[in-house]
């Protein structure tokens, strides 16, 4: 095993230990589209479970989106054989719903379907983790998407839980780098399948993830802080905003509590309250 294959086999086995990712006799369903993290996610996961230290079983899932006219399953299923590992193919016609929706990025619309699909196949087929390839890369990109085009500072998380489908849903690369990700693909004995998506390089991620390159490029040290602001719940952050009716009940309290006691009501209320 390379040392870069090493690295990214570290990382994965620091998630499962920090964030409780995997436990003993889990069943799990790998969301595998055949791009590098998935396929990283395979080989690395593949190594774990021929181990001691890990006990699982592994099962790959691949949604068809309906995006073009073929299909790699072959491919798909060739690489998952060499692996031992079963593959499922999951036919939704995403492709007609992206477009239906109308929602401004088809990414997002598209990755919502497919997490849908995917955690719907696992609950059905008793599987009790979905696994999925998003590293850390994903995860800073998608908080300047939230802070940016949302208003919010919200990441997604290694490990959540679908009350509705009973399942959890684990992201195991989320401490690998891409960049770092696409060297060790590289050393694998297969290489990664072509994405068919017809919006590539054309969604707000990759407007986002073209603006953090150009600012890592001036700052090295860019990257890392958002990593670490992404952790942290910033207590110099301003608080939530009260509702009307909690500023009401505060500008009340607060007149109760300033006016003298012979003093009467003021002029009158602000005609916000």
């Amino acid at each position: 095993m390379s040392d870069l294959i090493a690295r990214m086999t570290g990382c994965v086995e620091r998630a499962i230990y920090e964030f409780g990712l995997i436990e003993p006799g889990d069943q799990l369903l790998l969301g595998f589209s055949g791009g590098k993290d998935s396929l990283l996610l395979l080989h690395i996961l593949d190594r774990l479970r021929r181990g001691r230290r890990h006990r699982f079983s592994l099962s790959a899932a691949s949604v068809d989106a309906g995006f073009s006219p073929g299909s790699p399953c072959d491919q798909l299923t060739r690489i998952c054989r060499s692996y031992d590992v079963p593959l499922a193919l999951i036919r939704e016609n995403i492709a007609a719903a992206v477009a239906a929706d109308g929602c401004p990025d088809p990414c997002y619309g598209c990755s919502r379907f497919r997490r849908a699909a995917l955690s719907g196949f696992a609950s059905r087929n008793g599987f009790t983790r979905l696994i999925l390839g998003h590293h850390l890369d994903d995860a800073v990109e998608t908080f300047l998407m939230n802070l940016l085009f949302n208003g919010r500072l919200a990441v997604f998380s290694p490990k959540s839980h679908l009350d509705r489908q009973r399942i959890w849903v684990i992201r195991p690369l989320c401490y690998a780098r891409e960049r770092e990700v696409a060297a060790a693909v590289a050393q694998l004995p297969h290489q990664p399948v072509k994405p068919s998506c017809p919006y590539a390089g054309h969604t707000s991620r990759q407007r986002i993830k073209t603006l953090l390159n150009r600012w890592e490029s001036d700052d090295p040290r860019v990257f890392s802080r958002l990593a670490a602001a992404m952790r942290c719940a910033n207590p110099e952050l301003w608080p939530p905003p009260l509702t009307r009716r909690q500023l009401r009940e505060r500008y009340l309290s607060a007149r109760l509590a300033w006016q003298s006691p012979a003093g009467g009501a003021g002029d009158g209320e602000q005609e916000f309250l």
